[in-house]
């Protein structure tokens, strides 16, 4: 045996111990990574922040103002400038939509739980009548029927009453702590107005450290991550916005109920791939079902609403704004949706799908470049 198949086998066991290690001990991890994602908040929003506005920042600083880096008093003004005027940028969507959304959601949540108590005495009502016509000899199955009914509808008005905080507190929970959202900003202006040396500096210290050629592909990995979280970030939340514009446009067309709020959701929900559009119309669908309980139907058409808007979203939208930077076969996006999901709930739905298409990526090319160093061909 020679010396690199002991070493390939070295590393299969070691891999092997490893995941075994974190498959039993798998709480403590997710306590560990909730310990450091919850130090690590206002970086890890920092960096959010910062990856949302590096494309309008490089926009302003090197297409709208022309920057040259040649060390002029004017042109040092630059950076600072399209800075500014990204801040500006992203402040003022964000307090349009704050001022446009907030209230109309507050009001459909204060309406909307009248209206589900509302439409619980008229369910009951109608059943009732419809057992009395059908002249049922036995009132305790009227009383199972009711009492299962009861049941039901506190379980879907708890997980309703659960789940659109939840979102609606993921939606704007950045904002709800005003130093971590001051740092974050802070975090978010230097890592713009530094990141080329940011990563200079970083490059230095691996090549200082590593061999040339590991040096090489440490880099290499960085812009894969930097390219996957980037890209998927970005246009996702692009996307997500779209979606839920057309799904405000297409609510007020069609005549539907609750329109903000139920755009909201299905918006918030589609930064999700694959399973975000499938959570979102789930509460969206019994909202509206709690407008007019008596017309089933229109719940129908909502689905066969929201199942069209997803199609145009997956075939048209999703190319065009996320494009290829995902890049992930759908059993890894779920794969990463479950994991991520259990260690960190929602951001790591988010985060664990670019992470992971980066890991699918570095994978399938080290793959490739084994069986072309071993001239061969898997199928």
């Amino acid at each position: 045996m020679n010396k690199n198949r002991v070493k390939e086998n070295i590393i299969v066991v070691v891999v092997g111990i490893l995941v075994l290690l974190i498959l039993t001990n798998i709480e403590t991890l997710r306590g560990i990574v909730s310990f450091i994602a919850g130090v690590f908040i206002p970086v890890t929003i920092g960096f959010i922040i910062a990856y949302i506005l590096r494309g309008p920042f490089n926009f302003m600083r090197d297409k709208a103002l022309r920057y040259k880096g040649d060390g002029t008093r004017l042109d040092n003004v630059k950076p600072g400038l399209a800075l500014l005027l990204s801040y500006t940028m992203f402040v003022g969507v964000v307090t349009i939509l704050l001022m446009i959304v907030v209230p109309q959601i507050w009001e459909s949540i204060n309406t909307l739980v009248p209206e589900i108590q509302k439409q619980y005495y008229v369910a009951e009502q109608y059943v009732e009548v419809l057992w009395k016509e059908l002249n049922m000899a036995e009132p305790e199955i009227w009383e199972q029927i009711e009492d299962v009914w009861q049941q039901v509808l506190l379980f879907i008005t708890g997980w309703l009453s659960n789940i659109v905080p939840t979102l609606m507190g993921w939606f704007f929970g950045f904002t709800s702590s005003v130093v971590n959202m001051v740092i974050a900003l802070v975090f978010s202006v230097y890592f713009l107005l530094s990141k080329e040396m940011l990563s200079r500096q970083t490059k230095q210290v691996v090549y200082a450290i590593f061999k040339e050629d590991v040096a090489d592909y440490l880099v290499h990995v960085k812009r894969v991550f930097d390219k996957a979280f980037s890209g998927f970030i970005t246009g996702q939340l692009l996307e997500s916005f779209i979606v839920g514009v057309l799904c405000f446009i297409g609510m007020m067309i069609l005549g539907f109920p609750y329109v903000m709020l139920v755009s909201v959701i299905i918006g918030a929900t589609n930064i999700m791939p694959m399973v975000g559009p499938f959570i979102g119309t789930v509460p969206a669908s019994f909202i509206i079902l709690m407008a007019d309980i008596s017309n089933p139907m229109q719940v129908v058409w909502f689905v066969l609403f929201i199942v069209v808007l997803q199609q145009l979203e997956s075939n048209l939208i999703y190319p065009r704004v996320v494009g290829s930077s995902l890049g992930l076969p759908g059993f890894w996006v779920i794969f990463a949706i479950t994991i991520g999901g259990n260690l960190l709930g929602l951001p790591g739905i988010i985060l664990g799908v670019p992470s992971a298409a980066a890991i699918y990526k570095l994978t399938r090319e080290a793959t490739y470049k084994r069986l072309n160093e071993k001239h061969l061909k898997i199928q």
